[in-house]
């Protein structure tokens, strides 16, 4: 059984890098670029035998701190046939990755070639909670499309009126859910007080930024449609 060593793991990402150009190379078998406040990505994720890989899409938000890069609206690599996970193995990589890339692109909720717009992103939040395989409680994800709609520039109507439908979505959750984020309306007011500060929302991109040092990668602005 081949296994993916370091001359063959360079050669993955090469390869991968060459038929996504717009990305860059931030660690062996992961691709990434800036759009705006977030980060988009390609991990080439590695299987535990070693042998193989799941090429995997997925967002990373920057104006939530952390000190890693996160796999928010992660898409897998699919079967066409039953949707099932899918995965490229060693010994096959040179005869299946064209492929392999060429269907996890039409497969991505959002763009890995062209720009994705802020309406795009929130679109592709809104269709992740719907996958069989997404969180059934995104509060973490509501939070997201809410720090995003405040830094590309929604005005405050528009943002209570975003944080009302995510009351009454939640509303529904259990109790152990509630809890664990505090209840519902201390939840709120913390975002509240996030959403009332944009400037502060912009220093934690830059600050994200240096802290992950992606400062490199190619960079692109999020727009909304009807800029």
């Amino acid at each position: 059984m081949k296994k993916l060593d370091a001359a063959l793991i360079k050669k993955i990402v090469n390869d991968w890098h060459e038929l996504f150009p717009e990305f860059g190379v931030y660690e062996p078998m992961w691709l990434l670029r800036r759009i705006g406040p977030l980060v988009q990505g390609i991990c080439l994720d590695r299987r535990s035998d070693n042998a193989g890989y799941v090429p995997t899409t997925h967002i990373h938000n920057l104006v939530r701190s952390r000190d890693f890069i996160s796999l928010t609206l992660d898409q897998t690599l699919r079967t066409k046939r039953t949707g099932a996970e899918d995965e490229v193995r060693a010994q096959l990589h040179e005869d299946q990755y064209i492929e392999a890339a060429s269907r996890l692109a039409l497969q991505s909720l959002l763009p890995l070639h062209d720009v994705f717009t802020y309406e795009q992103f929130m679109d592709a939040c809104w269709k992740h909670t719907q996958m069989k395989y997404a969180t059934r409680y995104p509060y973490l994800l509501f939070e997201d499309m809410l720090l995003v709609s405040s830094y590309v520039g929604l005005n405050t109507p528009q943002l209570e009126a975003m944080m009302h439908q995510f009351e009454q979505i939640m509303s529904s959750w259990p109790e152990f859910i509630l809890t664990k984020i505090g209840g519902i309306r201390p939840w709120v007011e913390r975002m509240n007080g996030l959403l009332a500060n944009p400037s502060s929302l912009r220093k934690t991109v830059e600050a994200e930024t240096i802290n992950l040092k992606i400062q490199k990668l190619s960079f692109y602005k999020l727009r909304r449609t009807n800029e």
